[in-house]
């Protein structure tokens, strides 16, 4: 082993899980062992752990970086702990591909890092207030190309339940509008390398307007600069696709225009509420949201609203008498 045996032993499990796994993925895992990697070399040179080797960390080395995390504030906080249980996981595909169970032992002693929070499904946005938005986006004018392209991708983000990294990819010759329906095919979806398969995505109809609008005016933006690009939503200059965080500044920019809070997610848990609130099957939902299993889609995304449930169950002994 080198000096560096951390990063070592990192470079060797990353390229086994390289081709594996979503390059997003494999991103964040890299930045999970980049910060580790800081944090164990500053506890190894005050002498608080025995190594930084994965292969000979030891139950007492964690338990001592555990209370490291714990107790170290960042942005005037303490770090929480789904943050530091995200970090033992990967954490701990590094030390079991070397054979040391040390990870798995220590949670043994701290039932924290292995205990599961509720599942209850997050808020999603209201009608009123995706009325509000797609108001305050008709009143954006032609000539306003950055502002239109704003709204239009929010309307993907609520409108057909898009994640970042399928907006970020997203093509606009993907988009069809015809009279009673509006789809879009991803081609690059979640897991795109591995698991993931492409799909076609219905549009709500409501949304529709907002991306119809923005495509013609792209269109016309994009012949006035002699310029062609595929993707929906592109940069400034180049013409290039967008990163995730360029998408997320843009949708923040909607935020700040109609002063509301959303993020991607929520948007995306919207869309797939708004369809079973119409009358969706969770079957048809979960396969227009992409999701493996009708599970994933019920537990946190769309389900019968109790109000409906009753409205329904009270029909049927009416019905039945």
């Amino acid at each position: 082993m080198g000096r560096y045996p951390f990063r070592e032993c990192v470079n060797e499990v990353m390229r086994q899980y390289t081709g594996n796994r979503a390059e997003s993925t494999l991103e964040i895992m890299e930045r999970r062992y980049n910060r580790m990697e800081k944090d164990l070399n500053l506890l190894r040179s005050e002498g608080r752990i025995s190594t930084t080797s994965p292969k000979h960390l030891t139950v007492e080395d964690i338990a001592v970086y555990h209370e490291f995390l714990r107790t170290r504030l960042v942005n005037g906080g303490h770090v929480c702990n789904d943050s530091i249980k995200k970090d033992f996981i990967d954490l701990d595909k590094l030390c079991s591909y070397y054979g040391n169970g040390c990870i798995h032992d220590y949670k043994a002693r701290c039932p924290s890092l292995s205990s599961r929070k509720s599942s209850h499904r997050l808020p999603v946005m209201s009608e009123k207030d995706l009325d509000r938005i797609l108001e305050i986006a008709s009143e954006v004018p032609d000539n306003d190309f950055w502002g239109l392209r704003a709204f239009a991708l929010f309307a993907l983000y609520a409108g057909a339940g898009l994640r970042t990294v399928e907006m970020v990819h997203a093509k606009a010759e993907n988009i069809i509008i015809e009279d009673e329906c509006a789809t879009i095919f991803l081609d690059h979806v979640k897991g795109n390398d591995t698991y993931g398969e492409p799909r076609t995505v219905f549009i709500i109809p409501k949304f529709v307007p907002a991306i119809e609008r923005y495509l013609r005016i792209r269109r016309q933006y994009l012949d006035l600069c002699g310029a062609e690009c595929e993707y929906v939503f592109f940069s400034h200059k180049r013409f290039e696709i967008l990163t995730d965080k360029s998408i997320r500044q843009i949708r923040g920019n909607v935020e700040k225009a109609c002063g509301m809070r959303f993020d991607g997610r929520m948007c995306r848990r919207t869309y797939g509420q708004y369809l079973k609130d119409k009358g969706v099957s969770i079957e048809n939902v979960s396969v227009n949201m992409g999701h493996s299993s009708t599970k994933t889609t019920e537990r946190y995304y769309a389900r019968q609203r109790s109000e409906r449930a009753i409205r329904e169950t009270k029909n049927s002994f009416i019905d039945g008498e």
